[in-house]
């Protein structure tokens, strides 16, 4: 009798623990990314730098690189700029939140920005409350008013 109430506590422990498990999966699984986002500072858009922020919502913790690309919209769709100097990236920057604001350095990986329609991707990490890397992305336009600096 004792060895099958031992038994049972153990199958129930188990039960605890895979459910537990199992309830950590379904909630990174649904995590809104639609609710983090990135934008443009304003008045900081040139053709060789903007500033951008993390947008979260209250409790979220965010982690980056300084990584980042540029992609450029074609007839064809979205393709990525090639990168000038892979040297400046991949610097850790840490814990970032929505009051982070970081200039990205556009000339120095890409060139300058000529006319047309791009999109900056700044690849995280949600480390609080679901560790999850996104890649969120903000759309603007170059145009002729567009400063170079």
């Amino acid at each position: 009798m004792k060895k099958t109430i031992i038994l049972l506590a153990f199958a129930c422990l188990f039960l605890l623990v895979a459910c537990s498990a199992n309830d950590n999966d379904i909630q990174n699984d649904n995590i809104d990314v639609d609710a983090i986002s990135i934008s443009i500072v304003e008045n900081t858009l040139t053709r060789s730098s903007v500033s951008t922020v993390a947008n979260a919502p209250v409790g979220y913790e965010l982690s980056r690189w300084f990584d980042f690309w540029i992609e450029k919209q074609t007839s064809d769709g979205w393709y990525s700029l090639p990168m000038l100097n892979e040297d400046v990236l991949s610097n850790d920057i840490g814990a970032w939140s929505s009051l982070s604001v970081t200039l990205e350095n556009i000339e120095s990986n890409f060139g300058i920005l000529q006319n047309g329609h791009y999109r900056i991707v700044v690849p995280m990490t949600v480390v609080y409350p679901y560790n999850v890397e996104i890649s969120p992305y903000y759309e603007f336009t170059i145009t002729d008013d567009t400063p170079e600096r």
